[in-house]
């Protein structure tokens, strides 16, 4: 059976070294507030800040529960594990937009780090 595409392709960014050199941004969520964020560094890649999104890095090693991570164009999901830490390459175009959620008791300030460069999938669990 052949399957036809129903979306355009996208161009994404995992393996390529960003001209104006590694950044690392690092955005502080607080799930004692909320337990869904929706991330949009549109400002900052149309600044030149950032060109475009090739890994997280999640630090979930306090939560008792997954922390999920949904790339707006591309539909990815990627599911971080309790009591766990990791790099997780994305599949996002520019401009990024990516939803990150978990469920109620996480920890109230927790980071999460967008790189524009791209590190291996690695995941380790912490206790």
């Amino acid at each position: 059976m052949a399957l036809t595409p129903t979306t355009q392709p996208q161009p994404v960014y995992n393996g390529n070294v960003p001209c104006n050199g590694a950044y690392d941004l690092a955005i502080p969520l607080d799930f004692g507030a909320a337990t869904t964020y929706e991330i949009d560094v549109t400002t900052l890649q149309q600044q030149g800040f950032i060109e475009g999104i090739q890994t997280v890095y999640v630090d979930n090693s306090l939560n008792g529960s997954p922390l999920i991570i949904t790339c707006s164009v591309t539909s990815q999901k990627i599911q971080v594990p309790s009591l766990a830490q990791g790099f997780f390459p994305l599949l996002q175009p520019t401009p990024a937009k990516i939803t990150v959620n978990t469920a109620g008791g996480a920890p109230a300030n927790q980071i999460i780090h967008i790189l524009n460069f791209y590190l291996p999938p690695a995941v380790w669990k912490v206790a």
